[in-house]
């Protein structure tokens, strides 16, 4: 996990911080929420017919589910430092303004994690030495919004600072 981390979270201040220079770029807010981990932790384990207090260990039948449920996770915080690395751009400009396409270094930087990020979950000799495994299409999907919503709490945050500069002035 801390391999995977320490990938997730090195490639997007790079394109933050080389951006063309605008309204507060390089901003490097923390926009993991824990709660959020949990979630997709107890997704895939109760999925898999987990309840409190049954073994996850090797050797047990819930022992798959526990290694996917930790690579959901670990793939989750990507997803999350995604919309993050979007969204700590500016501090009030939204990313309309913008543009999504408009810093190249970031967006290699997020194809780098999402490449990096397979590697970790689909690659077995990586599997292996890291204890992660395979997660399934309905997971895939399951994590596909978090960079959306992180994202989007962000923009509104920066729409509400914007409509509080108008009504001062």
């Amino acid at each position: 996990m801390i391999a995977g981390h320490l990938g997730s979270s090195a490639s997007w201040p790079v394109g933050a911080v080389l951006a063309p220079f605008g309204p507060r770029i390089g901003d490097h807010r923390q926009q993991t929420d824990p709660s959020g981990t949990r979630t997709v932790l107890f997704y895939v384990l109760l999925g898999a017919g987990w309840h409190p207090g049954d073994p996850t260990g090797p050797g047990t039948p819930l022992h798959h589910a526990y290694l996917q449920a930790t690579t959901m996770t670990f793939f989750g915080l990507v997803a999350g430092q995604i919309g993050t690395a979007f969204a700590a751009r500016t501090e009030r400009a939204s990313l309309r303004s913008i543009g999504v396409l408009s810093n190249p270094i970031l967006l290699w930087g997020v194809a780098f994690e999402l490449a990096l990020a397979a590697v970790i979950v689909y690659f077995p000799p990586v599997q292996h030495l890291l204890g992660t495994a395979a997660l399934t299409p309905d997971m895939l999907a399951f994590a596909a919004p978090f960079p959306v919503i992180i994202w989007g709490a962000d923009e509104i945050r920066r729409w509400l600072l914007r409509r509080s500069d108008i009504a001062q002035q």
